[in-house]
């Protein structure tokens, strides 16, 4: 579990921690809620959960400021993931 929400996070720091954690097949809860991740910050956690070996199956990401254009990312994404 890794929980960082409330932490002030921008997309650059979201986008640090995400790199980090590609290679990581542990991790199961991801918490980045209450940040600014903005689109970018999204942009990175669907290419960490699009990654291997991405076990994350528990993800808060509430108030983050990333608008319409999110609901797309996460559509995509689930599509390619059934």
């Amino acid at each position: 579990r890794l929980d960082v929400s409330g932490c002030s996070l921008q997309a650059d720091g979201v986008g640090r921690i995400c790199d980090a954690l590609h290679s990581n097949a542990t991790l199961t809860h991801l918490g980045l809620s209450s940040n600014v991740a903005l689109l970018k910050g999204l942009e990175s956690v669907v290419q960490l959960l699009k990654s291997s070996p991405c076990n994350v199956r528990h993800l808060e990401m509430r108030e983050n400021h990333f608008g319409e254009v999110a609901h797309e990312a996460f559509r995509d994404l689930l599509l390619v993931n059934h």
